[in-house]
């Protein structure tokens, strides 16, 4: 370990001032603690995902379903009845899709007869070609109302003419929630790299007093100053004081000797 006075250039004559251990400790230790905040916060942001997938998914997946029939009831109302959803139905299922839902539109065996009956074709619905994996799930019934009944010619009032089903999976959800760390994680890193540059400033600033201190001890300690050597006080706190009580000390030890 080297003092000031050992020709170091630059930076390395500056960080060798003093012991340089205790100066990328401190460093370190600031590094560490902002680390470990991040991977805390990130944990508790996971855990608050979790949460809120179990315990407000269901009530979601219910809703998303609820608007999807509802949908599917505005289609066969002002867009031209089960012609008109073949086309639809797949910008529904996109439009789900992208917000992170599987759905399923199952016609019932009433709505096929009736479809194939007056349009002549057998109707899909949206198939459900769901993947396995954890997730939540909910199912809504369509049920023929008036209107209906003109298409839906072989089904009865409140008959089921088919089911809605939507699934929220979970992978589906820590997908998006990824995507969010990951931007964070990016904004996290330049703000520790900013932390870490201002604490190093910082110390090198706050330090300067000990710095100074040291030197002279070193300076008495190997002999090159003599009693002569005096420390400089450059401030006012317990650093200044103990440059103080240092000088006073050098004192008493030259009028004792002379």
């Amino acid at each position: 370990m080297r003092d000031a006075d050992d020709g170091d250039p630059g930076f390395l004559t500056e960080l060798g001032r003093f012991d340089r251990s205790f100066f990328v400790r401190m460093i370190g230790s600031f590094l560490g603690l902002l680390v470990v905040v991040a991977i805390v916060e990130l944990g508790i942001r996971f855990g608050a995902q979790l949460y809120r997938y179990h315990q407000e998914g269901p009530a979601e997946v219910e809703t998303a379903a609820e608007q999807l029939a509802a949908d599917i009831r505005s289609i066969m109302i002002n867009e031209g009845g089960p012609v008109a959803s073949r086309a639809v139905y797949p910008i529904l299922d996109r439009t789900y899709e992208r917000a992170g839902l599987q759905i399923a539109v199952e016609p019932s065996p009433a709505t096929v007869e009736s479809i194939q009956e007056v349009f002549g074709f057998r109707p899909r619905g949206i198939p459900a070609v769901f993947p396995e994996g954890t997730h939540q799930q909910a199912r809504v019934h369509l049920r023929a109302e008036s209107f209906c009944l003109q298409c839906h010619v072989t089904a009865s009032e409140g008959d089921v003419l088919g089911t809605v089903v939507v699934r929220d999976y979970l992978s589906a959800s820590l997908s998006g929630w990824w995507d969010q760390v990951r931007l964070s994680a990016t904004v996290s890193a330049a703000k520790i790299i900013i932390h870490v540059t201002i604490v190093f400033f910082l110390l090198r600033t706050l330090m300067e007093p000990l710095l100074s201190l040291r030197g002279a001890v070193a300076r008495l300690a190997d002999g090159s100053g003599g009693l002569r050597t005096r420390a400089e006080v450059r401030s006012s706190d317990e650093f200044g004081e103990l440059a103080h009580d240092l000088n006073a000390f050098l004192d008493r030890i030259t009028g004792l000797l002379q």
